[in-house]
């Protein structure tokens, strides 16, 4: 069955982590409650099913996720983020990549679902403040800026974190860990990765597989399987565990980039039929999308403590004036590994023989 999408929202993300300064009605600074924070949920309105099982995370960094799937059916669970501000002292608004929007009226422990006209639009589409979900994406950050670049399900007994300059380290379910070098290197355009590693009296293996995976606790989806056989020193015998994993890269790179340089020359948009070469990076999907100018392009990345790489780049072949730029500017992204620099709203993407220099787009 196809379900509906009247109240979904569109991808587009702040940096993580800088200061907002939300504005109310008289353009002063707002400071929210902070039970404003967090995961909220309940169930949400559907075209052409009975109702949607709905999850909107709100961060203070300025964005927002939302997770929604349709109840007692077959949809598929649809996974998307945005970012939010206040307009006044209770109405949250929503901001969607297209342009759109959408509003909530905050009172208390609630946050209730407007029309275009500001009113309800159902006394039951009320959301509910639920768990501790900013605190842990606090600890993501935390765990990224100390070097480790994929973690799995806090929610499991069993824990992995990775450090692909370093290590892999498997936690069992009673307190022992064990440690594997990496003997595989991760590539962008793969979908699934495998390392082992042995030493004395343990041996460690672990799966990767891109695909969506959902918390057996939470109900989040997260974006890799992972599988683990793993044996310890107290742990004998080879045990198997399964569960789910993500990349923790860095969330400033989460937006719509546009290119303002292109080893050293100024880009001009009147060369560009439609406008100035852009792309956009989803972190959490892996996933880059954008314009070259004229043809649209996708690909897939994974971004480490410092490099970028990026896998093969696709995009359509209409003709256009800036065909050949386009041609050389995919040419240079696709299967390459970039050191990565931001300085304020500048991204700076660079390797042995090119500088490629982007501006965040409001």
């Amino acid at each position: 069955m196809k379900w509906g999408r009247p109240y979904i929202f569109a991808i587009l993300l702040f940096f993580f982590g800088c200061q907002h300064n939300h504005l109310n009605q008289n353009g002063n600074p707002w400071v929210p409650n902070a039970e404003l924070y967090g995961l909220w949920s309940g169930s949400w309105p559907c075209s052409d099913c009975d109702v949607m099982a709905y999850k909107l995370l709100i961060q203070r960094s300025g964005l927002f996720r939302e997770e929604s799937v349709m109840i007692n059916g077959k949809g598929s669970l649809e996974v998307l983020e945005g970012t939010w501000q206040m307009n006044n002292d209770s109405l949250l608004v929503l901001n969607k990549m297209n342009g759109g929007k959408a509003k909530f009226l905050l009172k208390g422990n609630q946050l209730g679902l407007l029309n275009e006209q500001g009113f309800s639009v159902r006394n039951q589409y009320i959301l509910y403040k639920s768990s501790d979900a900013e605190i842990r994406l606090e600890e993501s950050e935390r765990m990224r800026k100390s070097g480790i670049d994929f973690i799995t399900d806090p929610d499991e007994k069993w824990k992995l974190t990775i450090d692909f300059d370093k290590e892999a380290i498997f936690h069992f379910p009673d307190g022992e860990t064990i440690k594997s070098a990496l003997n595989d290197k991760i590539d962008p355009d793969r979908n699934s990765w495998k390392f082992s590693g042995s030493s004395k009296g343990s041996f460690l293996s672990i799966e990767l597989t891109k695909d969506i995976c959902s918390d057996s606790i939470s109900g989040e989806s997260i974006p890799y399987k992972v599988l683990i056989a793993a044996e310890g020193l107290k742990n004998k015998g080879v045990s198997k565990f399964s569960g789910c994993g993500s990349f923790l890269g860095d969330w400033r790179l989460h937006d719509i980039w546009a290119l303002r340089s292109f080893n050293g020359k100024e880009i001009d948009a009147a060369n560009f039929d439609k406008g100035i070469p852009y792309l956009e990076f989803n972190i959490r999907e892996g996933k880059i999308f954008g314009n070259a100018g004229c043809n649209a392009s996708s690909g897939s990345f994974i971004q480490s403590k410092s490099i970028i790489a990026i896998g093969s780049i696709a995009s359509s072949k209409m003709l256009c004036n800036a065909y050949s730029f386009e041609q050389d500017f995919l040419r240079t992204l696709s299967r390459k590994n970039f050191k990565y620099k931001f300085d304020g709203l500048k991204l700076t993407l660079s390797d042995e023989k090119n500088v490629l220099e982007f501006s965040k787009v409001d």
